[in-house]
């Protein structure tokens, strides 16, 4: 179930294993779940970015890509040219803010909300591409871990430039005495579609252990803003949906492991290109 109710935890190591490569690249098309209708919005941002505003774009995004099927090649272009808040004008949003530690391996996503405690995420930046690492949930009262740990299920893919892998990242929150931070098990899953794997779902491990459809399963989704054919190195932007009625708990570890995830994306390894040069003679 999701952060803001279940209380049952779902152990590491028994996460069902996904669909063939072959079968995921038979959907002709991605869809999106109806309970995911607010949308926040990710800047364009790599290692130097040290101050990163997470704004919520749904009024505007329902107006214009409301309509258009999800994941389509229509959908990416519009979003490409969708206008994108900068901070520069009062109807922004600003729905949480990321700052990251001068060192490159921590950072701190905190909350902007009135009328309660906001909450505050401590984020230990994987080094290199592999690593799992740590979420710290902060409010005034209490604090809370997550483990937040990296696999590998789908084939990696090798290109002149760079090895390309294609991170899952499991979150798992045991809380055994806290009630207002219950145990949950989350993974960020790869939804592979003809065009490339543009987006990644968020998937409540417990809903789907227990018979749930694909779509109830899903807590959130993030698309990526551009026309790579994968995930880029180079930068992260994208989009985050999320289910209609806010979800603190949710909601910021939804933002905060995303983070991660995207960093650790972008640590993938690059190829030298002396190697390749050699290895073109060699071989």
């Amino acid at each position: 179930m999701s952060p803001s109710s279940s209380n049952t935890s779902y152990k590491f190591g028994t996460v069902p294993r996904p669909p063939p490569l072959c079968d995921l690249k038979k959907q002709q098309k991605s869809h999106l779940p109806k309970h995911l209708s607010r949308v926040l919005y990710f800047p364009k941002h790599n290692e130097s970015t040290s101050h990163l505003p997470v704004y919520d774009i749904s009024q505007r995004y329902s107006e214009a890509l409301g309509n258009i099927p999800f994941g389509s090649r229509k959908y990416k272009i519009e979003l490409a040219l969708f206008w994108k808040p900068r901070g520069t004008n009062l109807r922004d949003v600003t729905r949480f803010l990321v700052d990251v530690n001068p060192n490159g391996f921590s950072a701190t996503v905190g909350e902007r909300c009135i009328g309660r405690d906001a909450l505050e995420v401590k984020v230990s930046l994987p080094s290199e591409q592999g690593e799992g690492f740590r979420l710290s949930t902060q409010t005034r009262a209490t604090t809370s871990q997550s483990h937040a740990r990296l696999r590998y299920p789908m084939p990696d893919k090798t290109t002149k430039h760079e090895l390309i892998r294609y991170p899952y990242l499991a979150i798992n929150h045991e809380s055994a005495h806290d009630r207002d931070t219950p145990s949950f098990s989350l993974e960020w899953q790869v939804h592979l579609v003809v065009g490339g794997p543009m987006r990644y779902d968020l998937i409540d491990l417990e809903k789907q252990s227990q018979g749930s459809s694909y779509d109830d399963s899903i807590v959130a989704v993030f698309h990526h803003c551009g026309f790579e054919p994968d995930l880029p190195s180079a930068f992260s932007e994208g989009v985050l949906l999320l289910p209609e009625e806010e979800q603190p708990m949710l909601d910021v570890t939804a933002v905060s492991s995303l983070f991660g995830l995207l960093h650790n994306v972008r640590k993938r390894e690059k190829r030298s290109r002396m190697k390749s040069i050699f290895r073109r003679f060699t071989f």
